[in-house]
């Protein structure tokens, strides 16, 4: 970890306010840009984390409400950088394990950022030398888990851009990363959908059995 990410900081309590009096106009621009990236990005992993957690908890209540899940994320965001830290979003591995485990409350998530870091706080030397190769394997036995047989039967019945677009999201975040995996596949979709999505059509048709009764049957039909 030390290797990839350097060393765990320990100064907690440090608080630094951002100065904007030694920025140019070039480094406005880069700041712009890198910010827009980061709330996009952070945007969509929360909702697409939120909406994941609906479908693994099989929620058929209150579902969950992105205007307070983006209002929420921006107020974090807002917060943790002055404090040293670093964006946060709804994290897709975790949600996906506290669903696993059983958790039915946001008491999950508190008890999860504490132990967190009072772990950076108390091992951070054991921690820098965790290797890279043991969390990646962690990270896909997790992914591994999220993947719903069903969700994928019910895209592959949509029609042919739908499937690939699904297998190329999948290929992309695998070979690139998360971020440009998601977000280059909905600007596909928002440059290709309205030529290649075409309406998927059930049609019924009119069958004769044995006994001469008439019966129906659906068909998909792309």
């Amino acid at each position: 970890v030390h290797g990839g990410f350097g060393s765990i900081p320990t100064n907690l309590l440090s608080i630094n306010v951002p100065s904007a009096s030694a920025i140019s106009w070039s480094d406005f621009f880069f700041i712009l840009y890198a910010v827009v990236g980061i709330v996009l990005v952070c945007a969509i992993e929360s909702l697409l984390c939120s909406r994941m957690a609906d479908s693994l908890a099989e929620n058929h209540g209150v579902p969950f409400n992105p205007n307070k899940e983006l209002f929420g994320q921006g107020m974090v965001n807002f917060i943790v950088p002055i404090l040293n830290g670093f964006p946060h979003t709804g994290a897709l591995a975790r949600t996906a394990t506290n669903i696993k485990l059983g958790a039915l409350s946001p008491l999950s998530g508190i008890f999860l950022g504490t132990t967190k870091l009072l772990l950076a706080y108390c091992m951070r030397s054991c921690l820098e030398k965790i290797p890279m190769a043991c969390i990646g394997g962690i990270l896909l036995y997790v992914a591994y888990n999220m993947v719903s047989p069903d969700e994928i039967k019910l895209v592959w019945r949509e029609n042919y851009f739908h499937r690939a677009l699904m297998i190329y999201t999948a290929l992309m975040v695998i070979f690139t990363d998360f971020s440009s995996g998601v977000v280059s596949a909905i600007i596909l979709y928002a440059v290709l959908g309205r030529f290649l999505d075409t309406p998927h059509v059930v049609e019924k048709i009119r069958l004769l059995d044995d006994s001469n009764d008439a019966h129906y049957q659906s068909i998909d039909k792309v």
